[in-house]
Formats: structure tokens, C-alpha cells, sequence
């Protein structure tokens, strides 16, 4: 694997330029079907060393294929933990947790295919993106040398349907909690908050300690709480009181 870009080998008698063009494909429709696949897809070493990718992998490495060719993967997509350490990706203490690496290593240990998923953050500029990556690393042998194939899959935008959709449940349980409440029992419960006693309530709302309790008792039914303290600790979650309600 020390190869360099641009080098010159002998395979089987014949002689060619080692590029990330033609290391492992010379055949024009493979290398079709390898660049028609939407995820970015590379053949990496054991120390994911880039070897091969397809074009949408350029998205994230760039066009130059010289500058990244047997560079680790961090350093190619530009992974914030790449320059934490001298020696660069790989070495870090947060590389020893690095679950595109973990996914390519237990692939080769175990021979069989390896899925997880990661958040990593990248370089963009001056910015810093983060992407949610569905990792799929398989081993393979080409040469009698074992490589691993690595997909790496964008399922950013379906974390972010997925936050919007756990947001909108919420708003909507929320809401139907709230209707669940009456005027009347909103208004105990932000007295409550406030620390006011049962006489507190009934003073203040001018109305008898009787139903002033009447009203509790319905709102910890409601609220499934424990007690009233337990009651105004749900509402506040729940978003039917808040703290900065006068």
C-alpha cells in the first residue's frame, strides 16, 4: 500500500500507471456502475487509506484525485478530528472512536460485512458541517491483497424529517393535553407553580378551598401525576404552564 500516484507496476506482465483511475477497474462499464452509485463509495486499506472512488465521493474529496489518493479517509473528507494529532487521521484520541474506522476494522477482522452509523463533522471553509452517515464497510480480496469497500450514505436530511416529525408529535400531545385542562385548571396549576397553598388558591380566585382541592385532584388525573408538585412539574414539560408565566 505504498505505492504512489502516478507510479509505475508490472501486473501480470503487463505495465501501467497506478492512478485511482485504473488500480482496480480498466473496464469502462464497470467503472459506470461504480460511478452510477448515489452514495460515496471507496476502496480503502486496513488503515482506510483512499485507493478508488466513485464520482459522487468526489463531492466530498474534490476533483484532484492526486491530492487525495492513500490519504486516510479523515484527512480526504476533511474531518475535524484529522488534525488533532501530528500524525494526523487515525492517531487521535477521538480516531480511537472513529466509527468509520471501527466499521472498516471489524469488517476485515470478521470477514463479513459491517454497518453502523456516525454524526462526523467536516471542514467546509470556514464552517463546519455536520453529516449523518449510514457506514457500510465489506471485505474483498483483489490480488490476493484484502481491501474493504466502503459506503458511506447521507441519511442527513432523513434525521432532520425525523426531528421534525418527533417536534410536530410533540407540539400535538402537547395541544391535546392542553385541551384536556380547563381555564380554570390552567390558572390553579400557575399558582401552584408559584408555591401558593391551597388557601392561597381559594383567596386569591375567590372561590372555596373545597373546590380549589376539587380542581387539583382533576388536574393530577388528567396529568397522570402523583401529586400537585408532580402535576406542575408535567405541565411545565408539556408546555401548558411556563416559567415565566406571571
Amino acid at each position: 500500500m505504498n505505492e504512489g500516484a502516478g507510479r509505475s507496476v508490472r501486473p501480470e506482465g503487463r505495465s501501467c500507471t497506478v492512478t485511482p483511475q485504473n488500480k482496480f477497474y480498466g473496464d469502462e462499464f464497470l467503472q459506470s456502475i461504480f460511478d452510477a452509485i448515489p452514495g460515496f463509495v471507496f476502496i480503502v486499506d486496513s488503515d482506510v487509506k483512499l485507493l478508488f472512488w466513485n464520482a459522487t465521493a468526489r463531492q466530498l474529496v474534490g476533483e484532484q484525485s492526486d491530492r487525495v489518493y492513500l490519504k486516510r479517509g479523515g484527512e480526504a473528507i476533511r474531518c475535524i478530528h484529522s488534525t488533532e494529532a501530528p500524525e494526523g487521521c487515525g492517531t487521535s484520541a477521538a480516531c480511537e472512536r472513529c466509527v468509520i474506522r471501527g466499521a472498516v476494522a471489524k469488517a476485515l477482522l470478521d470477514k463479513k460485512a459491517s454497518r453502523a452509523f456516525t454524526r462526523v463533522q467536516l471542514c467546509s471553509g470556514e464552517k463546519i458541517d455536520d453529516i449523518y452517515l449510514l457506514v457500510t464497510a465489506s471485505p474483498f480480496t483483489h490480488h490476493n491483497k484484502v481491501y474493504a469497500l466502503l459506503i458511506l450514505e447521507d441519511v442527513s436530511h432523513v434525521i432532520a424529517l425525523e426531528e421534525a416529525r418527533s417536534k410536530e408529535v410533540g407540539e400535538t400531545a402537547a395541544a391535546e393535553n392542553a385541551g384536556l385542562l380547563t381555564g380554570k385548571e390552567r390558572e390553579i396549576l400557575r399558582w401552584l407553580k408559584k408555591g401558593k397553598s391551597t388557601w392561597d388558591v381559594s383567596q386569591i380566585l375567590k372561590i372555596s378551598e373545597r373546590t380549589v382541592n376539587y380542581h387539583i385532584y382533576n388536574i393530577i388525573q388528567k396529568l397522570d401525576a402523583m401529586n400537585r408538585t408532580h402535576a406542575v412539574a408535567i405541565a411545565l414539560e408539556k408546555g401548558l404552564i411556563h416559567e415565566t408565566e406571571t
